[in-house]
């Protein structure tokens, strides 16, 4: 991560990385969410609007900086590719995963079955068994979408997919390591797919987290040289993988180049022939790449005239358009005429209440987008900062309080994000509202802004501060309940360290304000700006037996493609993207309700008890986008909190 390209490239790789990450289920199939989100309206104009949709043009999409254009077309997307950009907003338009999430002109993160390639999943035997029945769909090559098409998929991910990074979807232990086996009943060419689990699993989480990545490929793709027939390369050719592990291997190496590292001409990592490649025009979606410019990323589609489902594109082109810059592309947005374009973006400093401009700029209308997210700063439990009184200090839960109460995340919404913000209560986003959060809003409420409470709590765990004020230190150290903690000493000062990115007006703000709420507690906080590749892998690959204390990218963690909130990436002892090492054994047991017992009341839990324990300091989350919409343009607004690009359903008017 050197270099501005690079940080770009781990902004939106970390930010969405798995990643991308609810899903409401159908209640009479009982996978849960259906009952559980309220969803609140949002600004928009609803289906259709009131207006009148015109067919044909085209609509132009500002990429959003700093996420930079797509770059990389393989829906079998490595750690380094792995990102909204690629997958949400370029993949999908022209390979639709299995199962889809994200309701169309709506905030709402849930399943939809009606865009789904397969009926919804049928579990039977203890919940040990799930059949995928294909709706029989087809590529726009003619070939259906089948039995094959899931079983390609399966056996190219076992082959590669779960080591190196190769699949950024991988997490030990999980699809497809707890798939034992896997059956065509009605041979490949059928549309039946069973799946025998390796144990008991909720439904919800289930179809949320693990079908939900399935992208079935096409025959087309299982080659090893651009011109060999279809299916030839073996991958697909039956559910025995360990006869096809080889084959499969070799397919993906042509496919993807190796990975990029041996370009194979026209495959993946050559993206000067994306648009021209024949084996990328085999799609399921509903366009079909028709341009794409290699050295800026710019991206122009046009309908697959083969969709089969319900929602066939209503202009005639879509692109998507790239700026030098966020200011170039606001400069354009401004000006207006015919380089702007329909759809761009507003930086938040520009918004709202405070900002530079208040009001929706002329010709357009406004509208924010907020991800299914929550937000935080990783705190590490095992530092050796201070010869590992840091580590010591921030495995107090009432230390960990103390920081929360100096967070104001009304104060910060309104100001530094200029009211383009949700406050972050736990593990579970606070928008769109669902009632998994159960217990987590009132876990979280007393942990509001209260830095006299802050100070209290300190002193009651004997850390008194100078007459002067200033630092509090130890004085009664000891394990008792009015007593400092383990491992800290008598004198020991309440000081620690904090590195950010810097780049960002509003992240720097919010540390600002942080640290000046923590020093009236009495607690110092010296904080550091970073370039964000920096301060990423400071913290990111080094959880344990490191020097950091507190590290903030303004980031957290987006749910997608594993919409259902369950904490096993992120918090569970020793998940790979547990990122301060935080462990609670009462922490892995909700987790691991969460994932194999049915109905919401298991990732409520689970929520409520992590918000009150404080892994990390929960932080306010940003809107995603702020959206200027011409008003020439129709279907757009509201989009899902998902991030995914659906222009099949925009119009002009």
């Amino acid at each position: 991560m050197h270099g501005a390209g690079d940080e770009a490239r781990a902004v939106r790789t970390w930010r969405a990385s798995r990643r991308l990450r609810l899903a409401a289920i159908l209640a009479t199939t009982a996978l849960l969410l259906a009952s559980c989100s309220s969803g609140r309206a949002a600004r928009g104009e609803g289906r259709g609007g009131g207006h009148r949709q015109l067919r044909g043009g085209t609509i132009t999409w500002a990429i959003p900086e700093p996420a930079g254009p797509p770059d990389w077309i393989f829906p079998l997307t490595s750690s380094a590719y792995y990102s909204v950009t690629n997958v949400a907003q370029f993949q999908y338009l022209m390979y639709r995963p299995l199962y889809w999430f994200g309701q169309p002109r709506s905030i709402e993160p849930t399943f939809v079955p009606s865009l789904s390639l397969a009926e919804p999943p049928v579990f039977s035997g203890g919940n040990e068994t799930v059949t995928l029945r294909l709706k029989g769909w087809r590529f726009s090559n003619g070939q259906r979408v089948d039995a094959q098409s899931v079983v390609f998929w399966i056996n190219m991910l076992k082959a590669v997919g779960t080591t190196g990074g190769q699949w950024d979807g991988y997490v030990p232990g999980e699809f497809p390591d707890n798939v034992t086996s896997y059956a065509t009943p009605d041979g490949l060419s059928g549309d039946t797919v069973v799946l025998h689990l390796a144990s008991s699993y909720s439904p919800a989480w289930f179809l949320d987290n693990e079908l939900s990545q399935i992208v079935p490929m096409p025959e087309a793709w299982d080659v090893t040289s651009l011109h060999a027939r279809p299916a030839s390369g073996g991958c697909g050719a039956s559910t025995d993988f360990s006869a096809l592990a080889a084959r499969c291997r070799a397919v993906w190496a042509f496919d993807t180049d190796d990975g990029g590292e041996r370009p194979f001409p026209q495959m993946a990592a050559d993206r000067s022939t994306y648009a021209t490649n024949p084996l990328w025009q085999v799609v399921d979606g509903p366009w079909r790449l028709a341009g794409f410019d290699a050295a800026d990323g710019r991206a122009v589609f046009k309908p697959n005239r083969r969709y089969s489902g319900p929602q066939r594109p209503l202009v005639s082109k879509f692109v998507e358009e790239p700026f030098t810059s966020a200011a170039a592309e606001y400069r354009a947005l401004r000006a207006g005429g015919p380089g702007a374009p329909d759809v761009g973006f507003l930086p938040p400093a520009d918004a709202g209440p405070g900002g530079r401009n208040p009001v929706s700029l002329s010709g357009y209308s406004m509208s924010a987008v907020y991800p299914w997210a929550v937000d935080y700063a990783p705190v590490d439990f095992g530092s050796t900062g201070d010869h590992g009184a840091a580590g010591a200090i921030l495995r107090q839960l009432y230390v960990r309080q103390a920081l929360q109460l100096g967070i104001d995340q009304r104060a910060m919404i309104a100001a530094e994000l200029h009211g383009f913000g949700v406050p972050t209560y736990g593990p579970v986003p606070s928008f769109p509202p669902s009632s998994l959060a159960g217990g987590e809003r009132e876990a979280a409420a007393a942990l509001g802004f209260d830095p006299a409470r802050g100070a209290a709590l300190l002193a009651a765990h004997g850390f008194e501060a100078a007459s002067h004020g200033g630092v509090r230190r130890c004085t009664r150290p000891g394990t008792g309940s009015s007593q400092c903690g383990p491992g800290i000493r008598a004198g020991t000062p309440l000081s620690l360290t904090l590195v950010y990115s810097f780049g960002s007006a509003a992240l720097a703000g919010m540390v600002h304000d942080e640290v000046a709420a923590w020093a009236r507690e009495g607690i110092i906080v010296a904080a550091t700006a970073e370039p964000f590749g920096k301060v990423v892998t400071t913290a990111v690959p080094c959880a344990h037996g490191c020097s950091w204390e507190i590290a903030d990218w303004g980031s957290g963690w987006t749910y997608g493609p594993d919409y259902l909130p369950a904490g096993d990436e992120t918090f569970r002892t020793r998940a790979a993207d547990n990122v301060g090492g935080y462990s609670s054994p009462r922490d892995d047991e909700l987790i691991d309700a969460t994932i194999h017992r049915s109905g919401p009341a298991a990732v409520s839990a689970w929520a409520a008890y992590l918000s009150a324990q404080l892994p990390v300091l929960w932080e306010p989350e940003p809107a995603a986008e702020v959206l200027e919409v011409s008003r020439s343009v129709g279907g757009v607004t509201p989009m899902n909190a998902l991030l995914d690009l659906m222009p099949e359903y925009w119009y002009r008017r």
